[in-house]
């Protein structure tokens, strides 16, 4: 009986003992699924392979890989402070700056009266490519109301740079978002869902007068001109890239809303590009979609771990 009474009044103290051992196991250990970060490179390979063989300078086809690596880094430091985006007043906040820096365009002198980057020193952005994930992983921590009439500020600004590719991929995101609400959609959504498409339908009315880049929108076909098996690679790398929130939306633990959104945006980013005018994401040169679409990747990661621990 003294045995039994010892037993039972260890169980508390083992029991707790064990939830501060998990406890500090998590703290002091990175976040296991950011191996999730590992999914842009087999394009990240491939794009540099391609760049490489073609005689462009390292500075060049080493400069998305050289972002990524830095991303990861900073990742694995502010893993996180990606659950702010979940806060009501930091979601409104990251909506009202994506729209403020898609503006900021605008200031800068464009190429050829298009206006899709912002210079930092010696670097060149396109801040669309980095904060439309973070907008549409935001949207879900606001009211509607407010999300679509940011909506509809950010499409329009991507209209006027233009910018039908993110324009497209952004409605694409809102709408396939949508559709996984469990509320009825408003009249109010559906005006400024037509509204958003009449304002895509523009820009891609407006006429494009800057060269294909062979590096940028015609990696594709710069790589089958190499070797038509490193084209065949890159087409494979390019289907990798939405998988994981494909995945994720189907799976009945995620947020399924916002992965579904992800997925949708970078599926169309990947399907503009076959027309030759827009980048190829990740695979071609150009470090802003790294930059987004590893946020978008750290969110993911951020909210699996999150869904394992209340699992529990």
């Amino acid at each position: 009986m003294f045995a039994t009474v010892i037993a039972g009044s260890a169980k508390p103290d083992s029991r707790a003992n064990h939830e501060a051992a998990v406890s500090k196991r998590e703290s002091g250990c990175p976040n296991q699924a950011l191996w999730l970060l590992l999914f842009p490179v087999p394009a990240l390979l491939v794009g540099a392979l391609t760049m490489q063989q073609s005689g462009l300078n390292a500075s060049v086809w080493s400069q998305n890989s050289a972002t990524w690596l830095l991303m990861c880094i900073l990742c694995l430091l502010f893993i996180q402070s990606v659950a702010l985006l979940q806060r009501r007043g930091v979601a409104a906040g990251v909506l009202a700056f994506s729209v403020a820096v898609i503006g900021g365009t605008f200031f800068f002198a464009g190429l050829h009266g298009v206006h899709r980057w912002v210079s930092l020193g010696p670097f060149l952005l396109q801040p669309a490519a980095i904060v439309i994930p973070l907008f549409l992983i935001c949207t879900g921590s606001s009211p509607r109301s407010v999300v679509w009439i940011f909506a509809f500020t950010t499409v329009t600004l991507l209209a006027l740079q233009p910018d039908p590719a993110s324009a497209t991929a952004l409605l694409a995101g809102m709408v396939v978002r949508r559709a996984f609400g469990k509320e009825r959609v408003s009249a109010f959504e559906w005006t400024a869902t037509a509204l958003l498409l009449a304002l895509v339908v523009f820009s891609w009315s407006r006429k494009d007068p800057l060269p294909q880049v062979q590096h940028v929108e015609g990696i594709l076909a710069l790589a089958r001109s190499i070797n038509p098996a490193l084209a065949r690679g890159g087409l494979i790398s390019l289907l990798v890239l939405p998988l994981p929130f494909v995945i994720c939306a189907r799976a009945p633990s995620c947020e399924k809303a916002t992965s579904a959104s992800l997925a949708a945006y970078f599926v169309v980013l990947e399907l503009v590009c076959i027309t030759g005018r827009f980048p190829v994401p990740i695979m071609g040169y150009g470090a802003s979609l790294v930059i987004g679409y590893v946020l978008a990747l750290a969110w993911l990661a951020n909210e699996l771990r999150a869904r394992r621990r209340m699992a529990r």
